[in-house]
């Protein structure tokens, strides 16, 4: 009798923990599912919160900028400005770093970029390929243009551009006025042909990068900005005390331009170049100014590519 009662009272106690067990798995069931439903619906909202953002911040207006420093350093520079545009235009302004100015030129055409800060000459590139339009350019201590410079060492017996028939020389880039059109022009206008005059030519890639090389010894001359050679030379006294400067431009090329395809909206273009020029007026614009090395930016008409259409128009150099 007590093995059947504690038998039954077994039973009992395993059918009612059954029944619990059962009844705690379909709350489990009950609640996972109603969990997965809310986090699907907070996704679904997200999301559509998301696209709100998304259009209530505008357009997507892409910049290319070639790295005149390291690419860490780039970023720090010009994510400032970035973040000031697309809060001034109510946009998305994104940075893209590129490799040269080659490759701004060519995603511009492929609609890839709605524009970029461009050297002079690539900049002269895009006005005349793709009629693109040019929106304004940084000022400092008055100062918005540079000049090109043919340089070497100062052991090396060179004195005059005819003293360069069979030597090295470094030039910046193909697309750079100061470091490519300029020495062009002079060799041509001195009756020299740039492709035969020299023993060996090559390109370095960034206006610091050729004065290093005449410097180090790597090349007997090389072209470069002048605001870049004379900032170098401040830091580093060889520069003084180991070159000169064989010739200097008489020519102006307006410094590094942001330059926009022209089928970019027009009131986006004015409110561009409007928020590029008021700037100063603010602290905020100051602060950002202040990272690009800029006292304010300025407007840059087409006209201020007079000189470099005179060396294009003179060497008859390629824009393909």
């Amino acid at each position: 009798m007590w093995v059947f009662k504690m038998r039954t009272l077994h039973t009992y106690r395993f059918k009612k923990e059954k029944l619990l067990l059962i009844i705690v798995v379909l709350l489990l069931v009950s609640f996972v599912a109603s969990q997965s439903l809310s986090c699907s619906d907070k996704k679904q909202q997200s999301q559509k919160s998301q696209a709100k953002n998304v259009e209530e911040k505008g357009p997507v207006i892409r910049l290319g900028v070639v790295p005149a420093i390291g690419t860490i350093e780039t970023v720090e520079i010009f994510q400032p400005l970035m973040n000031y545009l697309s809060e001034k235009l109510q946009a998305r302004v994104k940075l893209v770093l590129l490799e040269d100015y080659d490759s701004i030129i060519e995603k511009m055409e492929a609609k890839e970029l709605e524009g970029g800060i461009h050297g002079s000459f690539s900049a002269y590139i895009v006005q005349k390929k793709q009629g693109a339009i040019p929106i304004a350019r940084p000022e400092k201590n008055g100062v918005s243009i540079y000049k090109g410079l043919i340089f070497t060492r100062k052991d090396s017996g060179i004195a005059t551009i005819a003293d360069l028939q069979g030597k090295s020389f470094v030039y910046t880039d193909r697309t750079t006025s100061a470091g490519g059109l300029y020495p062009l022009y002079v060799l041509s206008k001195e009756g020299y042909d740039p492709a035969t005059v020299f023993s060996r030519v090559t390109y370095a890639g960034r206006h610091d990068l050729a004065v290093l090389a005449v410097l180090n010894g790597d090349a007997d001359a090389g072209a470069a900005k002048d605001t870049t050679y004379f900032d170098l030379a401040k830091k580093n006294p060889r520069v003084d005390t180991e070159m000169i400067i064989i010739t200097s431009s008489s020519a102006q090329f307006p410094e590094k331009s942001l330059v926009v395809r022209s089928d970019l909206d027009p009131d986006i273009i004015s409110k561009l170049r409007q928020v590029l020029l008021d700037m100063d007026d603010s602290s905020e614009g100051q602060k950002v100014l202040e990272k690009l090395g800029a006292d304010r930016y300025i407007a840059s008409p087409s006209s201020d590519w007079a000189d470099v259409e005179e060396m294009v128009q003179f060497t008859g150099v390629s824009l393909d």
